[in-house]
């Protein structure tokens, strides 16, 4: 078995005012998902259930010092299915899945 470790993917959601885009991504565990903020407005990309973010605490862009940024990059170290939304307008929503 290969000793080397997989170096981790970057993968770029657009956030506009039609939602994100791609709605669902399927990454790796270790990959990085980059949220890129094009609505014009303020957001903060976290985990569900809103308000408490507690499927995933850790995926919750205002707890990171990305906090107020138009991009947050995080790397998904839990494999899962992770539904997400903008904490500031929570209609709007996106799935990461992330396998081994």
């Amino acid at each position: 078995p290969s000793t080397q470790a997989r170096a981790p993917q970057e993968f770029v959601v657009v956030y506009d005012a039609s939602g994100f885009s791609p709605k669902t991504v399927t990454v790796k565990k270790g990959d990085v998902v980059v949220f890129q903020n094009k609505t014009g407005k303020r957001a903060s990309v976290a985990s569900d259930d809103h308000p408490a973010h507690l499927r995933y605490p850790e995926f919750d862009q205002y707890k990171t010092d990305q906090r107020g940024k138009d991009e947050f990059r995080f790397m998904f170290e839990k494999t899962g299915t992770w539904g997400y939304h903008d904490h500031l307008n929570a209609s709007m929503a996106g799935t990461i899945i992330v396998t081994d």
